[in-house]
């Protein structure tokens, strides 16, 4: 495959959402779980960083991160507190800054750093304008998600950030680690759950696994175009079917309100020789 630089069309050729192109610094859980991760993080301040994390303002986040940092940085790695320490900062820091001068200033303005972005560089916290989003865009977390997705398992703290890690198909960004993503997803997701049968986030995994092995079978039987060859992807692919439908209605019996297109999907992937036709975990325009 030629390589294929980072630009825009990332943004509507890969198929997983818009934030995979950036890796995991922007993206963020529900905010039901944030705020439980702060709540158990303990922080001295822990009831100003929840009501922060609440506002979404960069004020009041700028009122609690200066401290939080610092009591992260020196909380001991291996103390039981670390990951959801973590875990908070890394969901307290916002992902993305507004525009300087408003929605009616001229595009000169917006490219200018306002106050926010300042004293959030102040902080250690860079942001860079990025105009495609018209927005300032962090550019790189304090805490590195991978490593917390990794090293942090025996916590809910690292197993939620490890289902992150697996919805951004374990990318750092740009898919610059090849277009099979679904591999990669398999790949951690088969070791997590013979580790981690029942977890609160075990079901998720099962879920994106499905879609993952899904997306092998599909790539397999799709129309090859000038990135992609199916026969390449043959080997395998059938027992990658089989464990998609496994997968999915292991995930039904579990949660048999589900969203209605994993049903659609299972019935597509049974019937219809070329699958469901969705490749959550292909990226065929990436960067190398």
């Amino acid at each position: 495959m030629t390589k294929n630089y980072l630009s825009v069309s990332i943004l509507l050729v890969c198929f997983q959402p818009a934030w995979a192109m950036y890796g995991p610094d922007l993206t963020r859980a529900d905010a039901s779980v944030a705020l439980r991760a702060c709540q158990e993080a303990d922080f001295d301040q822990g009831r100003e960083i929840t009501k922060a994390m609440r506002s979404g303002k960069p004020t009041e986040i700028l009122r609690v991160m200066g401290d939080a940092l610092k009591e992260w940085k020196t909380t001991p790695s291996s103390s039981t507190l670390y990951p959801a320490r973590a875990f908070c900062i890394h969901e307290l820091v916002p992902s993305w800054l507004p525009p300087g001068g408003g929605p009616d200033a001229s595009p000169s303005t917006w490219r200018q750093p306002t106050s926010f972005v300042m004293k959030f560089e102040e902080l250690g916290i860079e942001y860079f304008y990025y105009s495609p989003d018209g927005a300032w865009n962090l550019r790189k977390d304090p805490v590195d998600l991978h490593q917390l997705a990794t090293e942090y398992l025996s916590s809910r703290w690292g197993r939620e950030a490890f289902l992150m890690m697996t919805r951004l198909g374990w990318s750092h960004g740009a898919c610059q680690e090849g277009p099979d993503q679904f591999r990669q997803v398999i790949k951690h997701g088969e070791a997590f759950l013979t580790q981690y049968h029942d977890s609160e986030v075990s079901d998720k995994i099962r879920l994106e696994m499905a879609n993952a092995y899904a997306t092998w079978w599909n790539v397999a039987n799709m129309e090859p175009d000038a990135y992609t060859n199916p026969e390449s992807y043959k080997a395998g692919s059938l027992k990658a079917k089989q464990r998609a439908v496994e997968l999915y209605k292991d995930y039904l019996r579990a949660h048999k309100e589900a969203n209605k297109e994993v049903p659609k999907r299972l019935k597509a992937l049974e019937e219809n020789p070329k699958g469901s036709e969705t490749y959550d975990y292909l990226c065929e325009d990436y960067e190398d």
